[in-house]
């Protein structure tokens, strides 16, 4: 599913993962100023379809996924929180799906999601 909808929507001829990743809102806007830091927030300017449907996706993926549960645990255990663990996993699977179909890399559960 999230192949289909990463393969019609993003374009291949991105420079990085990083413009897709801005492309859906996932990318993370900090606010600092001199020895004042701020809280990172997902700047949600991209494309709120994409952003829901990749949510899900990840939500999918952690609740089926042995590998991917491990890592949502281990991003619990680090103290993040629900939604801010799944956005973490969907932004890893966009990742992943730029490093497929745009650099043409096998896709390694192993190297995604270590043990």
């Amino acid at each position: 599913m999230i192949a289909g909808l990463v393969s019609s929507v993003f374009d291949r001829g991105a420079k990085s993962d990083r413009s897709w990743v801005a492309y859906a809102g996932y990318d993370i806007s900090v606010r600092e100023s001199g020895s004042w830091k701020g809280k990172g927030r997902l700047t949600k300017r991209g494309n709120s379809y994409i952003r829901k449907r990749l949510f899900c996706a990840a939500w999918g993926a952690m609740m089926h996924y042995p590998e991917v549960r491990r890592y949502y645990d281990s991003l619990k255990a680090a103290g993040r929180n629900h939604v801010e663990a799944l956005c973490i996993i969907a932004r890893k699977l966009l990742r992943i799906a730029y490093a497929v179909l745009v650099k043409g890399k096998t896709y390694d559960v192993k190297i995604a999601f270590p043990a």
